[in-house]
């Protein structure tokens, strides 16, 4: 528990887990039966899993197609359409001592340019791809660093372009974005205008672990959203357009608060 008085993801899914072989273990010993499970009505946002067993263009857009395709229409969400891709590029471009970043802890290109093809043959009419890269210079260039192939994946759609959004990019100003039911710490956040200036937004991120978070899912990847010249460590105290700190003590742990009159918290919080 930290010194807010709260439980930290880790404790809660040990506590839970915990829970649940207590209970088995507890139905087991007295010889009683559970009761049958009713059933459930299925979700209104449906789910798809797929397995691909390695990072081949054609199994992977395979994968991705059948995926889609059981979620739903895809055309009738994106025909036409602004579609942004938030992808998760953090950390270096060198490869580690095991293998590529795209492999261990980035989002791999060949994800990204199928889903691209996918969108761009379903009829969106803009692919934004977009990151907040902790570098100065543009997400482009970044990837094409990194080894991306930029060109495969402009090609699979209509019009594919990047934005890295660590500051306002292109944008003139930030947008304010509040949090549904006031948040627990922050009431709102002001992200570069990519966020808002689209139709359908998309998360695509790398499954892994996480030193603090303990997991990267598809919303911890959301984590990126925020501009570095607002919520990095070097940010300052009225905001810094140059910054390209990490936002570990802002939105991690917790130890720093964002420049004046950027979403104040509601208290401060060391976990």
């Amino acid at each position: 528990m930290n010194n807010c008085g709260k439980f930290s993801r880790r404790e809660l899914i040990s506590l839970a887990a915990g829970a649940l072989a207590t209970a088995a273990f507890s139905d087991l010993a007295s010889g009683q039966e559970k009761p049958a499970v009713k059933a459930v009505t299925a979700p209104s946002s449906p789910v798809a899993i797929g397995r691909c067993d390695s990072y081949d263009a054609g199994k992977v857009q395979a994968c991705l197609h059948d995926i889609f395709d059981k979620t739903g229409s895809l055309a009738s969400l994106v025909r036409g359409k602004t579609v942004t891709i938030k992808i998760n590029a953090t950390g270096g471009m060198d490869d580690t001592d095991r293998m590529p970043p795209v492999r261990e802890f980035q989002t791999h290109p060949e994800v990204v340019r199928s889903v691209v093809g996918l969108l761009g043959s379903a009829g969106a009419a803009r692919i934004r791809i977009v990151e907040s890269a902790s570098w100065n210079g543009p997400l482009e260039q970044f990837l094409h660093d990194a080894k991306w192939d930029l060109q495969a994946i402009k090609a699979a759609g209509k019009k594919v372009e990047f934005e890295n959004t660590r500051n306002l990019g292109n944008g003139k100003e930030y947008v304010r974005l509040e949090v549904p039911g006031g948040g627990l710490i922050f009431p709102a956040y002001y992200l570069n205008h990519s966020y808002i200036d689209t139709d359908v937004f998309i998360s695509i991120s790398k499954l892994k672990s996480h030193a603090i978070a303990g997991i990267t899912l598809s919303m911890k990847n959301l984590f990126g959203i925020t501009p570095n010249s607002l919520y990095g460590t070097d940010a300052g105290n009225s905001g810094n357009e140059n910054a390209t700190g990490a936002r570990s003590y802002v939105l991690h742990n917790g130890w720093l608060i964002p420049p004046v009159g950027i979403t104040p918290p509601h208290k401060k919080c060391n976990a």
